[in-house]
């Protein structure tokens, strides 16, 4: 671990917010993937766009906003920001997937009282409003 935190000193982010009436979510990237567009057969990341522009942020600045904010979602991609959540035990490494050699993930944040025991049965489709489904 102390390898993978002097590895990142030098690292920054770009942290894009987004905000609904009901949701906040973040995009969370490398810096170095700012500006740039990845295509794999049908799969595309395209950082040009204005979802994913946003402010520079270091490791240490995102680690305080994740503690401050009541985030509902995280969008990351990079190798930096996905090891970043990974190192938080947020992410494995089977909830990551690769465009173009670039690891992209999500996590979706529920609040203690919508969360389901392991026990309890999953939600049927007829549960579902359109507000449950995000994305």
């Amino acid at each position: 671990m102390l390898c993978f935190t002097l590895l990142m000193a030098d690292v920054n982010f770009i942290l894009a917010r987004h905000e609904t009436p009901d949701r906040l979510f973040y995009a969370v990237i490398d810096e170095t993937l700012k500006d740039t567009r990845w295509e794999e057969d049908q799969a595309v990341l395209d950082f040009t766009a204005p979802f994913f522009q946003g402010r520079v942020i270091t490791p240490d600045e995102l680690e305080a906003l994740l503690n401050e904010e009541d985030i509902d979602m995280l969008i990351i991609a990079g190798k930096h920001a996905v090891g970043f959540f990974q190192q938080k035990g947020l992410i494995d490494e089977e909830d990551i997937i690769r465009i173009s050699g670039i690891p992209y993930t999500s996590i979706l944040f529920e609040d203690e009282s919508e969360a389901h025991d392991l026990d309890d049965e999953e939600p049927s489709d007829e549960d579902l409003d359109d507000e449950d489904l995000f994305f």
